[in-house]
């Protein structure tokens, strides 16, 4: 696999021109190839986590549907994976309190993952339908549509995929942004009372604010995680010719606005600050364990790096028998991991307590680059990074500066030592020091936003 920086993959791929006409619009054909590219250069080959399963679409299908056809000048598009039960039942962890301040305005549409999969009789909001009839709509709508393919742009585009053993082809994945872009058209159309969008990731949603701002919608992002130049959906070298941007992004704190104050995609899109509400809420509800064993958190992930990680971890927590060793998986079922040696005796899997309880109750929280890095030192714990290929620091060196709380491995050698001179907690210290990467005015910067924007 092409071991190039994203940044550097950028300005080659930047320079070649994909737009397009189709249905009177003009489209940029490089907005529906680019996740699928930089998802598999920098994740590498990903286990299959079931979250694609026909057969569990099929049943979420017409789950809430009825909801599609109530009035509602709000839509907010989240997935299952956002899901985290707290003591007041099982609430969405993004949208939560816009969720409970827009009331009966809004329709929570899902996109449901089997591996974070609640029931509905457990959800808070109970506003929410599924996305997989728009999933079988597009399948549908991919095989047929013909639009007229920017060939050379194609063509270049498929030699490079097929160099590197990327398992896509560009025509298809054209068609397929069409088709959501097709689908939400005609819904959005027969939607007439709406009036703003919510949703998180939009490079996979590029056809639905396509169809959004041609029916005059806003569209509004929240951020879902680190977002720095190695993240594919916000660097760009060169201003694209055509806006498929959200109108504006909710993104956590001030360094994310630093960010896009330089990006050459700040004339689209708006960044407004607003903080996390879930690390708000577990940060004054978190408790300490009462037990005086010394114990790691450890943040799981999909992709190729995640699982090499994983077998680090498996060899540190042996020789560490001191300490316990909490993993949390994301997405893969316990299940793939029974093909690795067995957890040593003081090692397990926690499916109960969700990861920011994990974290709480931690001395150190250890991972890869999980997103729960940039997190764990607000809920006032500190980070062991394995730097693997060097992602930790590609991730991370802007935001998380290497430090007593915040330190760097390349290796299991270096991994032990470090684990075991990690300095004892300092919460208000650890927190203070990640202020930049998170506000602390969330319920204020969130009450700011509604007023003026929404």
């Amino acid at each position: 696999m092409l071991k190039k920086r994203i940044v550097d993959l950028e300005q080659s791929f930047e320079a070649q021109e994909g737009c397009f006409e189709f249905n009177g619009q003009t489209f940029d054909a490089y907005s529906f190839i680019k996740p699928y590219i930089f998802s598999g250069i920098q994740l590498g080959a990903k286990p299959e986590s079931g979250s694609k399963s026909i057969r569990f679409q099929l049943k979420q299908l017409f789950s809430g549907i009825a909801l599609l056809f109530s009035k509602c000048d709000t839509l907010i598009f989240s997935n299952s994976l956002e899901r985290r039960m707290v003591k007041e039942g099982v609430i969405d962890k993004t949208f939560h309190p816009i969720e409970q301040k827009l009331g009966k305005r809004a329709v929570v549409i899902e996109t449901k993952i089997p591996g974070n999969h609640f029931s509905k009789a457990q959800y808070v909001n109970k506003r929410v339908c599924s996305r997989s009839v728009f999933f079988l709509l597009e399948v549908i709508l991919t095989k047929l549509i013909r639009p007229k393919y920017p060939e050379e742009f194609v063509l270049k585009m498929n030699e490079f995929m097929e160099t590197n053993k990327l398992n896509f082809e560009a025509k298809h994945l054209i068609r397929k942004g069409l088709a959501q872009y097709l689908v939400f058209l005609w819904f959005l159309r027969l939607k007439k009372n709406v009036s703003q969008i919510f949703l998180t990731v939009y490079y996979t949603n590029v056809g639905l604010i396509m169809a959004a701002r041609q029916r005059g919608i806003k569209v509004i992002e929240h951020q879902h995680g680190v977002i720095n130049e190695q993240h594919y959906g916000y660097y760009f070298s060169r201003q694209p010719a055509v806006n498929f941007f959200p109108d504006s992004i909710l993104v956590y704190g001030e360094s994310d606005l630093d960010f896009f104050e330089k990006q050459v995609i700040s004339s689209y899109l708006k960044p407004y600050l607003l903080g996390s509400y879930i690390l708000t809420y577990f940060e004054s509800s978190a408790h300490r364990k009462e037990d005086s064993i010394k114990t790691v958190a450890i943040s799981l992930q999909d992709c190729e790096t995640g699982i090499v990680a994983y077998q680090t971890f498996l060899r540190l927590a042996e020789l560490n028998g001191e300490w316990k060793f909490v993993f949390k998986r994301r997405r893969l079922p316990r299940e793939y991991y029974e093909q690795f040696p067995p957890l040593p005796n003081n090692a397990f899997f926690e499916e109960e307590l969700n990861i920011y309880e994990l974290i709480s109750q931690a001395d150190v929280h250890l991972t890869a680059y999980s997103s729960c890095a940039l997190e764990a030192n607000t809920l006032g714990v500190g980070n062991l990074l394995y730097n693997l290929n060097n992602k930790a620091k590609d991730y991370y060196s802007a935001k998380i500066k290497s430090g007593p709380y915040n330190q760097y491995a390349d290796d299991l050698e270096e991994l032990n030592e470090k684990l075991n001179n990690f300095p004892a907690l300092n919460s208000e210290r650890t927190k203070e020091e990640n202020t930049r990467n998170f506000s602390k005015d969330y319920q204020r910067n969130l009450a700011n936003f509604l007023s003026d924007i929404v």
